[in-house]
């Protein structure tokens, strides 16, 4: 049986992993990683490092020629500028990362405090001429060195792509609205987290905040929140703030936490099972992100036992509901600070694992193996 020559393009080694959804005999995967990549080789992944300069983006396109799916991961300007080279008998897939759309609809996803913060030229705390000026400088590197802009190469590789790989279906048809030409919504896996046996026996009062320090947590607002609680019953709030762009607004945010005794901030990048250490003993998990993000930290909560509170602007919050799942409004979390009732009774955590299952069954990995593998030999 002839296999699927699949080219997977990456430049965040975060991100690498979501490879493995190719992890199959059927599919011949590369991997090219745009940066340095510490992935050697495997039996089913061969692993090419390039940079981003024009004879090795050049290169990546030729690789992309010879392939019958090429598959991004996020739609950043490298990567718009190669799908839109790719001639049109190779499939092209998008795994949504999300910013790659919600960071052009910034009304739509930051709060009004957040915004205030954020680097645009509308901004008073901000400068705008210095926000103008990297900007201006941004775009002409991309004219003169790429004879072309950012925002066209984006646009036209929208309606180049073929297939849009995406968890929930309510999200696509959110962002539909607003995108109406976005590619065909393909279903993407459910990747399961943590074990399979989970003890809830130990829970401490600690409370996550957020997943990292990108503006989209709207992180000030929880602050605000949480420095209005009269009675937090000895509560130790989390906050994450180990990866993600934004120094102004990083360090807002920092400055505000450092005002609160009951507020420790993680900066650093933990390893895995030390991530999961502190989501196996926390009691809750607050996301107030209005946009689709931090799945993982979701999902990990929810198998562990954790109480999650999605602010209810979340597509998530919806959809995740629709799932079957015990989720919680943002707007409540003071209320249930104050009355001890922000932790899960048993039942409840076990319900929530339960569902974990449910859903990585529902959405599973070989369902979308043959999916693909179904779509791409069915147009040869």
């Amino acid at each position: 049986m002839k296999k699927i020559k699949v080219v997977h393009i990456h430049d965040d080694s975060k991100f690498l992993s979501r490879t493995n959804r190719f992890d199959d005999d059927r599919f011949d995967n590369l991997v090219v990683f745009i940066g340095s990549s510490k992935w050697s080789n495997n039996k089913r992944n061969t692993v090419k490092n390039f940079s981003e300069g024009k004879k090795d983006v050049d290169n990546i396109i030729r690789y992309c020629n010879s392939a019958d799916l090429v598959v991004i991961y996020d739609l950043n300007f490298i990567k718009s500028y190669i799908v839109n080279r790719i001639p049109s008998n190779v499939k092209i897939g998008w795994t949504f990362f999300g910013y790659e759309l919600y960071k052009r609809m910034p009304e739509t996803v930051y709060s009004k405090k957040s915004l205030s913060f954020l680097p645009t030229y509308q901004n008073p705390n901000y400068s705008g001429l210095k926000y103008f000026y990297n900007q201006a400088k941004s775009s002409l590197k991309k004219i003169i060195f790429w004879q072309t802009t950012i925002e066209k190469e984006f646009y036209n590789a929208i309606n180049r792509i073929d297939y849009f790989f995406l968890l929930s279906d309510y999200e696509y048809n959110f962002l539909k609205s607003f995108w109406p030409n976005l590619p065909l919504f393909f279903q993407a896996p459910a990747t399961k987290y943590g074990d399979d046996n989970l003890s809830f026996s130990y829970k401490t009062d600690d409370i996550i905040i957020g997943n990292n320090r990108s503006p989209y947590n709207n992180h000030l607002d929880v602050l605000d929140v949480i420095s209005t609680i009269k009675n937090k019953n000895n509560i130790q709030f989390k906050m994450f703030l180990s990866y993600g762009p934004s120094k102004h607004y990083y360090k807002v945010v920092r400055e505000r936490a450092n005002e609160i005794n009951e507020v420790g901030v993680i900066d650093e990048f933990l390893k895995m099972d030390e991530f999961e250490n502190i989501y196996k003993k926390a009691s809750a998990f607050v996301m107030n992100g209005y946009r689709q993000m931090a799945f993982g930290n979701i999902f990990m909560g929810l198998r562990n036992g954790v109480k999650v509170y999605l602010n209810s602007k979340n597509i998530y919050y919806h959809w995740l509901l629709k799932e079957g799942f015990l989720i919680y409004d943002v707007k409540d979390l003071a209320c249930d600070i104050e009355n001890n009732e922000y932790k899960l009774s048993y039942n409840q955590m076990r319900y929530n694992f339960n569902q974990c299952d449910v859903l990585s069954q529902k959405y599973n990995v070989n369902d979308f193996r043959d999916n693909i593998f179904k779509v791409l030999t069915s147009n040869s």
